[in-house]
Formats: C-alpha cells, structure tokens, sequence
C-alpha cells in the first residue's frame, strides 16, 4: 500500500530514534507496508452497503491486522472499574 507520513509534534522523530520506541515502530510500519490493494478492495466489498469512500474498508483491515499483535483498542474508557463515590 502506498502512504504518506505525517509528522505531529516531531512524534517520528521521537519513535525513530527513542530505544524505547523503535522496536514497536518499525513492526508497525512493516505491518502497514504489506497491506495490499487487494486487502482494502476486498474488504470494502464486504459491506452489505459498500461505502462511498475506503475509510471503513482501510479502519477494518488495519484493525484486523493489528489485532494480531497489538492491542487494537485501548480499555481505558470501554470499562469503568473504577467507582467514583460522589459526595461524602
């Protein structure tokens, strides 16, 4: 798949040349260069009502890929564990 990085806040910078963020970074870029045209067509024909535009059909085939090895969505606001006790 061809695409373009943008750069925010120096963020590539930082993941290029953080030790503690290059490992993660460049799996991630692998991940992305091997997704094909084909992935994202087929993908986009799996809609029962396909979509104008590829954005559905893209968000699906990344998510799937990175659920393999990543942790696609973060927990942070899908679960409250924790109670918030309002007026003592």
């Amino acid at each position: 798949m061809d695409y373009k990085l943008r750069s925010f806040r120096h963020a590539q910078l930082i993941l290029e040349n953080d030790d503690a963020y290059k490992k993660s970074w460049s799996s991630l870029l692998r991940l992305i260069k091997r997704i094909t045209d084909q992935e994202i067509i087929d993908a986009h024909n799996s809609f029962s009502t396909p979509p104008k535009g590829l954005a559905k059909a893209l968000n699906k085939v990344l998510k799937e890929k990175l659920s393999r090895r990543w942790e696609v969505e973060s927990p942070i606001f899908q679960k409250m564990s924790i109670l918030i006790k309002v007026g003592d």
